[in-house]
């Protein structure tokens, strides 16, 4: 999973609360440096309140087509997910567990997605 904020603690914070003992590992990326984050990701989690957060979502977009984009805001807006491409916006207020839990069903749909494609 790659992580994008222009808040370290919030990257942190989330990147902790989704460690898992099966060893998945999330990268936190500053939007600046979006560009150097290679790999396939899982998923792209985009703090929407980032400067230039519709800016970096349409990067990302472009440079990880492949993996969902989901939003992470104070005030979760579907018409703005809708907007950016994203597949969800989710609310910065929801517990670890629940965002972690969340986000975990992204990846597991679009898994789904890719193997009924295959």
């Amino acid at each position: 999973m790659l992580i994008v904020t222009d808040q370290p603690l919030v990257g942190l914070g989330v990147q902790a609360a989704l460690a898992s003992p099966q060893g998945a590992r999330a990268q936190v990326a500053h939007p600046a440096l979006v560009g150097q984050c290679c790999g396939a990701f899982d998923l792209v989690l985009l703090d929407l309140e980032a400067r230039g957060a519709a800016k970096h979502a349409a990067q990302l977009r472009r440079l990880h087509a492949e993996s969902p984009l989901v939003l992470l805001a104070a005030r979760p807006d579907s018409t703005v997910a809708a907007r950016l491409g994203a597949q969800a916006c989710l609310s910065k207020t929801l517990r670890m567990a629940e965002l972690s839990r969340a986000l975990q069903a992204l990846v597991e749909r679009q898994r789904g997605q890719r193997e009924r494609a295959a």
